[in-house]
């Protein structure tokens, strides 16, 4: 549920919040202190429930926000080759299925679904192992959400790990093997897809 303190446990795993109490486990490795850049280089990402504010920069093209997480591996030098941004940028532009007629678009000229594609596609090209979706179809269309859907599930295909955060509680047994309800910032209740309807999880949340 909002407010239940959810989206602050997700900021805290990928370093933005600050870790007051406790510890976050990673591969199996305790971690009392978190950064975004320890996150990056432990291949976490995380698409932010405001992707207009956190997510994405909605002023600069396609190509700069698809490539933003990965300057450093691809550009030793201070040097940015236009002609290497624009060919990984290409790439996953194409590979998220982002409706635009350039990279050189600006990601606010864009729809709320190819937006978030944007956000996704960064951190797919940053080749993460841990993407944290905080309302990944929030403010898009259906048709956008399907398409996300899909991308969700063709990552967990190439396995890769995805922590699901959303209040769409179809959307959430829809999708995940395994749903968690949080109260005050803590676990109250586990399902699997099997047990998890949405009386029960409505129940476990008051």
């Amino acid at each position: 549920m909002v407010g239940a303190g959810r989206t602050e446990i997700a900021k805290t795993i990928f370093g933005e919040d600050a870790i007051e109490k406790g510890s976050v486990y990673i591969y199996g490795k305790k971690y009392q202190r978190m950064s975004t850049q320890k996150a990056t280089r432990l291949r976490i990402g995380l698409v932010p429930e405001d992707r207009k504010e956190e997510g994405a920069i909605m002023e600069m093209p396609i190509r700069h926000n698809i490539v933003h997480a990965v300057l450093p591996r691809l550009f030793k030098s201070a040097v940015i080759s236009r002609k290497t941004e624009l060919s990984v940028a290409k790439k996953y532009m194409e590979e998220l299925g982002i409706r635009a007629p350039s990279v050189n678009k600006l990601v606010k000229l864009l729809s709320g679904g190819n937006q978030q594609k944007v956000v996704i596609a960064k951190w797919v090209c940053a080749d993460c192992e841990i993407l944290i979706f905080d309302e990944p179809t929030r403010g898009i269309d259906v048709g956008a959400k399907a398409e996300i859907y899909g991308i969700m599930s063709e990552l967990v295909e190439r396995g890769k790990a995805i922590l699901m955060i959303s209040s769409d509680l179809p959307e959430l047994i829809g999708m995940c093997d395994r749903i968690y309800t949080i109260k005050d910032g803590m676990v109250t209740a586990e399902f699997s897809r099997t047990e998890a309807t949405q009386e029960k999880i409505l129940a476990a949340c008051v």
